[in-house]
């Protein structure tokens, strides 16, 4: 059941600029220009003049939740054009959930060529906050091409919940394979979602870092060193965990850095493949870290591992992993 469509909000309105409505309107009125657009019969919203990633569209969330009894769970998509001059990579369009901080993202599209489609299961939180449409990036080139929005649905999807009784999914502390490796011994994990390790079906290095069983008062812990790129470090992968649509479930990873940090330095763990950063903390010179995130349902739908690795100011950091656990709430 369709709840909301852009296109009847914009259907009384005429060409020429557009300075928004009830539920949508431009983010940073000062540094971008919208204008409505009338493509042969459909009209569209055409985002110009960007003068950062950030600058685009806000829609305005709690109005429509208001107006059209928006709930948990409801999808809402959104999809649009990306002008010919777009950076070749290392940039994305997103959904944000009003802040430009990272920790907004929401769904994001890697380079998309041509056309972008983003959708995302709301949450209760997300209700009561406006949403950006705009761009990402981490690279050096900003992405501030022209794009369109076509189209904003939202609509109620038919509900399904699986019942999971389990409280503890995986508990490093537990994983066979992990703790009968030696001290101070290469561990062999595969790369990536490669499926040549049976002994150790979960965690999986990301990049080319070594990494070496170490001794710790829990047990045998991670350590993750020779990393050359901000990507190097260790995948916790979702599919082998079972998760089941309409459950809840949350990851705690416990450690600490080693060596001397670099001004910025940062923990992350991101979702891939979408490189979302789910958690991050700064640290300092042989500090202390504890990241956690609780699974959205588009993060089920959409993620296939937990990434757990460093900013670009921390590449040179070498980390130890002490406990990874994953549970339901």
């Amino acid at each position: 059941m369709v709840m909301f469509d852009l296109r009847k909000d914009l259907e009384p309105l005429n060409e020429g600029e557009f300075t928004g409505t009830d539920y949508l309107k431009p983010l940073r009125k000062e540094a971008v220009y919208l204008e409505l657009l009338n493509d042969n019969g459909l009209k569209t919203i055409k985002a110009s003049r960007r003068e950062s990633r950030e600058d685009g569209l806000i829609i305005n969330l709690p109005q429509i939740t208001k107006d059209f009894d928006l709930r948990p769970n409801d999808r809402i998509t959104v999809t649009g054009r990306i002008s010919s001059i777009a950076p070749k990579d290392d940039w994305g369009m997103e959904l944000m959930r009003g802040s430009s901080d990272w920790w907004g993202q929401l769904a994001q599209q890697i380079t998309p060529v041509g056309i972008y489609s983003m959708s995302y299961l709301l949450e209760d939180i997300d209700l009561e906050h406006e949403m950006w449409v705009c761009s990402n990036h981490w690279g050096n080139e900003e992405p501030t091409m022209d794009f369109t929005v076509d189209s904003i649905l939202v609509f109620r999807p038919p509900s399904k919940i699986e019942d999971d009784s389990r409280k503890v999914l995986y508990s490093m502390m537990s994983d066979k394979f992990i703790q009968a490796q030696a001290e101070n011994t290469i561990i062999p994990l595969a790369e990536g979602n490669r499926d040549d390790s049976p002994e150790e079906p979960l965690l999986r290095k990301s990049g080319n870092p070594v990494i070496i069983a170490r001794k710790c008062e829990l047990g045998t812990a991670i350590y993750v060193e020779k990393r050359k790129n901000d990507w190097d470090g260790v995948d916790i992968r979702l599919d082998p965990l079972g998760l089941k649509k309409g459950n809840k479930y949350y990851v705690e990873v416990t450690g600490k850095v080693f060596g001397e940090s670099a001004p910025g330095a940062a923990m992350t763990l991101q979702g891939v493949p979408t490189y979302t950063w789910a958690d991050m903390v700064e640290v300092g010179d042989d500090s202390d870290f504890v990241l956690t995130h609780v699974l959205t349902q588009s993060n089920l739908e959409a993620w296939t591992a937990w990434r757990v690795t460093t900013n670009n100011a921390g590449i040179k950091l070498g980390f130890m992993i002490d406990s990874i656990e994953v549970g339901t709430i």
